[in-house]
């Protein structure tokens, strides 16, 4: 969930430290693509992103395949990298077709075994041009995954590790739409462990990592697998910055200039849940807005304009619209506090404790839930160092930054079975 991160900030830190469907029919897609917005995204150009016209109902399914030359911040890389496009399930248990990346490592993995990293950026868009496996290629239209690149390549090249990075809110850049994102998250790992260049197989250790965005799809990922892909062999995962109850932070952000960003996965939900927006529910400012954010990376309109500061009733008709029973209903949908799943694996989350975005106020909650469901968690709440609480950068934004260090030791010593997970001094361990 995060704007725009400065590639200076990542670089320092960085350097110094059996599938879930049982009718394998093929179901025609264009009767399950779900209700039509006034907002629908542009289609992306390039014809691999286009969805045969019927989907297996196995997730994980490969669809296609192609090799592609992985060049994430527009240096071409040696590494083997190809672009898979693979069967999964919206919101309602319907196919779809996703896209992911997988990296081969240069050398063997330090673990012992081959491993598999599933890394969920923060992406955060509403458009093609701004997913994971277009950053992969090259393009720099998406600043945030360009500066979340720096976080996982020191891993890939120097210990080994196999890497899938999915675009994982669907064919329609449904931001938000977690359940959704959870499942193409969890299908582009069971992609990733038959595609055969990459040498994999079920008994992989597999480790999940995401921030803010990618926490988001990274915390239900892990506590849909249980249920939704147990034959998983899932080690660790790591969610930082974790967003929770969102209409929270929608209304702490009421008046700022980072309201439109945060209004945009409401947008990202309704292409799932349209209950939430309709052109009959929307103000005249609101369905203008809307049109400039349909395909926006991380709130940014496609012809880089800004949107002034505003609220929702701006956006949308009611004196309240958060207490509507479209946004209470759908906000539920997409809340793991409101949900009965819960991971069975090992998960180390971490936080700022003044993080002015993401208020750490859901995580403590989602926390301690998991913990009293009896969740292997540990959980870490920092304080950024003084000398990196820069106000023009943001707390939430350097957390990324200062937990990387954290994140990629924990998951190593979870992708090589040691006996105690190495996390943080301080941080809080639960069963």
């Amino acid at each position: 969930m995060k704007s725009k991160i400065l590639l200076s900030l990542l670089i320092c830190p960085i350097v110094l430290g059996a599938c879930g469907g049982n009718d394998s029919s093929p179901v025609n897609n264009t009767s399950v693509r779900g209700a039509q917005t006034q907002f629908e995204p542009a289609p992306d150009s390039d014809a691999f992103y286009t969805a045969p016209a019927a989907i297996p109902d196995i997730p994980g399914t490969i669809l296609s395949s192609r090799a592609i030359t992985f060049q994430p911040a527009g240096v071409p890389l040696p590494n083997p990298a190809w672009q898979i496009q693979y069967a999964t399930r919206d919101v309602q248990g319907r196919p779809i077709a996703a896209v992911a990346t997988v990296v081969k490592p240069m050398g063997p993995s330090i673990a012992g075994q081959p491993v598999l990293v599933s890394f969920q950026h923060a992406y955060d868009s509403l458009g093609a041009q701004c997913t994971p496996s277009q950053t992969a290629q090259g393009s720099t239209n998406n600043q945030t995954n360009l500066a979340e690149t720096l976080e996982f390549l020191p891993s890939l090249q120097a210990f080994g590790w196999t890497m899938v990075i999915p675009d994982y809110e669907g064919p329609r850049h449904a931001w938000g739409a977690n359940r959704l994102q959870g499942q193409a998250t969890l299908d582009a790992v069971r992609a990733a462990l038959q595609f055969e260049p990459l040498g994999l197989n079920q008994q992989t250790p597999v480790g999940l990592w995401g921030y803010s965005g990618g926490a988001w799809a990274t915390t239900w990922a892990a506590a849909l697998q249980p249920q939704y892909a147990k034959e998983l062999n899932l080690v660790g995962s790591v969610a930082g910055g974790t967003p929770v109850e969102f209409l929270k932070l929608m209304k702490n952000k009421e008046g700022t200039d980072q309201f439109s960003f945060l209004f945009s996965a409401i947008m990202g939900m309704a292409r799932e849940y349209p209950e939430i927006l309709t052109p009959s529910t929307l103000t005249e400012k609101g369905l203008q807005v809307t049109q400039q954010l349909k395909d926006a990376c991380v709130g940014i309109p496609k012809d880089g304009s800004s949107i002034a500061a505003a609220k929702l009733t701006d956006y949308v008709k009611g004196e309240d619209p958060y207490t509507s029973p479209a946004f209470v209903n759908v906000s539920k949908a997409v809340t793991l506090l409101d949900q009965d799943i819960f991971p069975t694996t090992d998960i180390y989350m971490y936080h700022e404790v003044n993080d002015e975005l993401v208020l750490i106020e859901g995580a403590d909650k989602l926390v301690k839930r998991w913990c009293e469901k009896g969740v292997p968690l540990t959980y870490y709440r920092n304080n950024i160092p003084a000398q990196l609480n820069n106000p023009a950068i943001g707390i939430h934004l350097a957390g990324a930054a200062v937990g990387t260090p954290a994140s990629v030791a924990y998951l190593q010593s979870r992708l090589a079975g040691l006996p105690a997970s190495l996390t943080p001094p301080g941080a809080v361990r639960c069963n």
